[in-house]
């Protein structure tokens, strides 16, 4: 925890193969550190929590120069990110990451990156559809408009929405019920008939979805697993709430 930003610095020159970077507690990482890391070619696995000291020009930067960086065997990007608490993780970082589609993208934890937004998040999750476990607990810039890609992973396993203020219950449940089954598959699935953009979510997702793939984990603002929630709103009205997000 006490590690200081020159020793951060020094891990390209002393393990320049590194892989994975796990630091629970990067307080002294600062942008010179972060800029430092940029040329860990091989590097496919990220956590820098607690990492409030790079602006968020500085994270745009280092995603830019480390694609640049990155070793022909690694051209496919990140598999595991987490930047737990970075509060200066911003819209121009998502959107400088976003620039490159991160098609191994697993794993991404922005969990009380306050000032991300909307549109950042949304242009980073539409380029990882092959992710499996998100975790945004305490973005409380984040509405449902930023959740929307959520509707095309197919191997969405986790999703925590934990004391996220403005994400709306209406939509996690929609994506409960898309996740539940193909449309009329009874249960806890959306019915048959539903409004056009929701019948084209549901149509998209099932085509590449595993029909006995488990319902992933959903979190809301109060930590509880919606499939434990006794209170859903009705299937179509959760179906006419997402519709023209949709769109």
């Amino acid at each position: 925890e006490m590690l200081e930003a020159p020793v951060l610095a020094l891990l390209p020159k002393r393990c320049p193969r590194l892989r994975t970077l796990l630091v629970s507690f990067a307080a002294e990482l600062d942008g010179e550190a972060l800029s430092a890391l940029t040329t860990l070619s091989q590097l496919d696995a990220l956590t820098l929590k607690k990492a409030q000291k790079p602006p968020d020009d500085a994270w745009a930067s280092f995603f830019l120069q480390q694609q640049r960086c990155r070793a022909p065997e690694a051209d496919l990007g990140w598999r595991i990110l987490n930047f737990c608490e970075c509060e200066l993780f911003c819209d121009g970082a998502a959107n400088t990451l976003a620039l490159v589609p991160q098609v191994r993208l697993v794993e991404l934890d922005l969990s009380w990156c306050w000032n991300l937004g909307d549109r950042g998040l949304a242009a980073l999750l539409n380029v990882a559809p092959g992710l499996q476990r998100l975790r945004l607990a305490g973005m409380k810039s984040l509405s449902a408009h930023g959740l929307v890609p959520c509707s095309r992973m197919a191997n969405l396993e986790e999703l925590d929405c934990t004391a996220c203020n403005s994400v709306s219950d209406s939509f996690l449940e929609f994506l409960l019920r898309l996740f539940a089954g193909p449309l009329g598959s009874a249960g806890d699935a959306l019915p048959g008939l539903v409004p056009l953009a929701v019948r084209h979510a549901s149509e998209t997702l099932w085509a590449k979805r595993k029909i006995w793939a488990p319902r992933p984990e959903i979190r809301n603002y109060y930590a509880q697993r919606l499939e434990d929630w006794s209170q859903l709103r009705a299937a179509n009205e959760v179906a006419n709430f997402a519709e023209p997000l949709l769109a």
